[in-house]
Protein backbone atom coordinates (compact mmCIF):
# COMPACT_ATOMS: atom_id res chain seq x y z
CA UNK A 1 0.00 0.00 0.00
CA UNK A 2 2.78 2.34 -0.87
CA UNK A 3 0.61 5.16 -2.94
CA UNK A 4 -2.03 5.32 0.12
CA UNK A 5 0.58 5.92 3.00
CA UNK A 6 1.81 8.29 0.61
CA UNK A 7 -1.30 10.33 0.39
CA UNK A 8 -1.99 9.79 3.80
CA UNK A 9 1.24 11.42 4.66
CA UNK A 10 0.48 13.91 2.51
CA UNK A 11 -2.80 15.29 3.75
CA UNK A 12 -1.25 14.85 6.89
CA UNK A 13 1.70 17.48 6.05
CA UNK A 14 -1.21 19.50 4.48
CA UNK A 15 -2.73 20.40 7.41
CA UNK A 16 -3.73 23.93 8.82
CA UNK A 17 -3.38 25.03 12.15
CA UNK A 18 -2.99 27.93 14.06
CA UNK A 19 0.62 29.01 14.32
CA UNK A 20 0.68 29.40 18.36
CA UNK A 21 -0.87 25.46 18.89
CA UNK A 22 1.26 22.58 17.46
CA UNK A 23 -1.48 19.68 16.38
CA UNK A 24 -1.10 17.08 18.46
CA UNK A 25 -1.06 13.45 16.97
CA UNK A 26 -4.87 13.09 17.92
CA UNK A 27 -5.33 16.24 15.88
CA UNK A 28 -3.31 14.44 13.05
CA UNK A 29 -5.20 11.35 13.20
CA UNK A 30 -8.75 12.40 13.27
CA UNK A 31 -7.92 14.86 10.12
CA UNK A 32 -6.43 11.40 8.66
CA UNK A 33 -9.92 9.59 9.55
CA UNK A 34 -11.55 12.81 7.70
CA UNK A 35 -9.81 12.91 4.22
CA UNK A 36 -9.85 8.93 4.20
CA UNK A 37 -13.86 9.14 4.85
CA UNK A 38 -14.06 11.99 2.12
CA UNK A 39 -12.20 9.79 -0.29
CA UNK A 40 -13.87 6.66 -0.01
CA UNK A 41 -17.32 8.71 -0.43
CA UNK A 42 -16.00 10.49 -3.09
CA UNK A 43 -14.89 7.09 -4.54
CA UNK A 44 -18.32 5.55 -4.38
CA UNK A 45 -19.97 8.62 -5.81
CA UNK A 46 -17.71 8.15 -8.52
CA UNK A 47 -18.42 4.34 -9.25
CA UNK A 48 -22.47 5.07 -8.58
CA UNK A 49 -22.01 8.22 -11.73
CA UNK A 50 -20.25 5.62 -13.42
CA UNK A 51 -22.86 2.46 -13.39
CA UNK A 52 -25.34 4.97 -14.07
CA UNK A 53 -23.97 6.19 -17.24
CA UNK A 54 -23.17 2.54 -18.46
CA UNK A 55 -26.51 1.74 -17.70
CA UNK A 56 -28.29 4.55 -19.84
CA UNK A 57 -25.74 5.15 -21.72
CA UNK A 58 -24.27 2.40 -22.77
CA UNK A 59 -26.55 -0.40 -22.76
CA UNK A 60 -25.26 -2.04 -19.82
CA UNK A 61 -21.57 -2.32 -21.58
CA UNK A 62 -18.36 -1.52 -18.61
CA UNK A 63 -16.80 1.81 -19.54
CA UNK A 64 -13.34 0.49 -17.94
CA UNK A 65 -11.30 -2.18 -19.31
CA UNK A 66 -11.50 -5.08 -16.99
CA UNK A 67 -8.05 -4.71 -15.46
CA UNK A 68 -8.47 -1.28 -14.90
CA UNK A 69 -11.66 -2.44 -13.44
CA UNK A 70 -10.47 -4.87 -10.84
CA UNK A 71 -7.40 -1.83 -10.11
CA UNK A 72 -10.62 0.29 -9.21
CA UNK A 73 -12.20 -2.38 -7.21
CA UNK A 74 -9.13 -3.29 -5.60
CA UNK A 75 -8.13 0.16 -4.83
CA UNK A 76 -11.97 0.85 -3.42
CA UNK A 77 -11.49 -1.88 -0.77
CA UNK A 78 -7.77 -0.59 -0.04
CA UNK A 79 -9.29 2.70 1.18
CA UNK A 80 -12.21 1.35 2.60
CA UNK A 81 -9.88 -0.66 5.14
CA UNK A 82 -7.47 1.99 5.92
CA UNK A 83 -10.39 4.21 6.78
CA UNK A 84 -12.00 1.47 9.00
CA UNK A 85 -8.50 1.38 10.31
CA UNK A 86 -7.68 4.98 10.87
CA UNK A 87 -11.64 5.31 12.14
CA UNK A 88 -11.11 2.54 14.56
CA UNK A 89 -7.41 4.00 16.14
CA UNK A 90 -9.16 7.71 16.29
CA UNK A 91 -11.88 6.07 18.44
CA UNK A 92 -9.51 4.12 20.71
CA UNK A 93 -8.05 7.39 21.39
CA UNK A 94 -11.15 9.31 22.17
CA UNK A 95 -11.51 10.87 19.06
CA UNK A 96 -15.58 11.99 18.43
CA UNK A 97 -17.28 10.50 15.37
CA UNK A 98 -17.08 12.00 11.71
CA UNK A 99 -19.58 13.58 10.18
CA UNK A 100 -20.92 11.30 7.31
CA UNK A 101 -22.28 12.38 3.69
CA UNK A 102 -25.82 12.04 4.05
CA UNK A 103 -27.34 9.95 0.92
CA UNK A 104 -28.50 13.35 -0.19
CA UNK A 105 -24.97 14.24 -1.10
CA UNK A 106 -23.86 11.05 -2.63
CA UNK A 107 -26.66 11.57 -4.94
CA UNK A 108 -26.29 15.22 -5.87
CA UNK A 109 -22.72 14.46 -6.11
CA UNK A 110 -23.52 11.39 -8.27
CA UNK A 111 -25.75 13.69 -10.33
CA UNK A 112 -22.99 16.10 -11.03
CA UNK A 113 -20.30 13.40 -12.15
CA UNK A 114 -22.83 11.88 -14.33
CA UNK A 115 -23.13 15.47 -16.06
CA UNK A 116 -19.70 16.05 -16.16
CA UNK A 117 -19.07 12.87 -18.52
CA UNK A 118 -22.14 13.46 -20.30
CA UNK A 119 -22.60 16.82 -21.23
CA UNK A 120 -19.05 17.41 -23.28
CA UNK A 121 -19.91 14.12 -25.30
CA UNK A 122 -23.42 15.34 -26.34
CA UNK A 123 -22.14 18.65 -26.90
CA UNK A 124 -19.07 16.65 -29.27
CA UNK A 125 -21.89 14.41 -30.78
CA UNK A 126 -24.51 17.62 -31.47
CA UNK A 127 -21.75 19.67 -32.88
CA UNK A 128 -20.81 16.66 -35.32
CA UNK A 129 -24.37 16.57 -36.34
CA UNK A 130 -24.25 19.80 -37.56
CA UNK A 131 -26.37 21.45 -34.47
CA UNK A 132 -23.93 24.02 -33.40
CA UNK A 133 -27.17 25.68 -31.93
CA UNK A 134 -28.10 22.85 -29.28
CA UNK A 135 -24.29 22.07 -29.17
CA UNK A 136 -24.02 25.55 -27.64
CA UNK A 137 -27.20 25.35 -25.42
CA UNK A 138 -25.87 21.73 -23.70
CA UNK A 139 -22.16 23.30 -23.18
CA UNK A 140 -23.32 26.92 -21.98
CA UNK A 141 -25.88 24.88 -19.39
CA UNK A 142 -23.47 22.26 -18.51
CA UNK A 143 -20.63 25.29 -17.98
CA UNK A 144 -22.85 27.46 -16.09
CA UNK A 145 -23.91 25.07 -13.47
CA UNK A 146 -20.13 24.49 -13.04
CA UNK A 147 -19.36 27.96 -12.80
CA UNK A 148 -22.50 28.06 -10.08
CA UNK A 149 -21.57 25.11 -8.22
CA UNK A 150 -17.77 26.63 -7.97
CA UNK A 151 -19.49 30.12 -6.26
CA UNK A 152 -21.17 27.64 -3.45
CA UNK A 153 -17.83 26.25 -2.29
CA UNK A 154 -16.92 22.56 -2.39
CA UNK A 155 -19.44 19.92 -2.13
CA UNK A 156 -17.66 18.17 0.64
CA UNK A 157 -18.29 21.85 2.83
CA UNK A 158 -21.82 20.59 3.07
Amino acid sequence: MPPLAAMSASSLLRHEHEPDTIPTYLDHLVRLRDVHVRQVDELLAHEAARAEVEARYLDGHPALFPGIAEAWTERLHEMQMATALVGRLAELDGAGSVELHGPEWVEARTLTLVRDLVEPARTVTLEKLDDGRQAFIVASGWLHSKLLSAEDGPLDAT
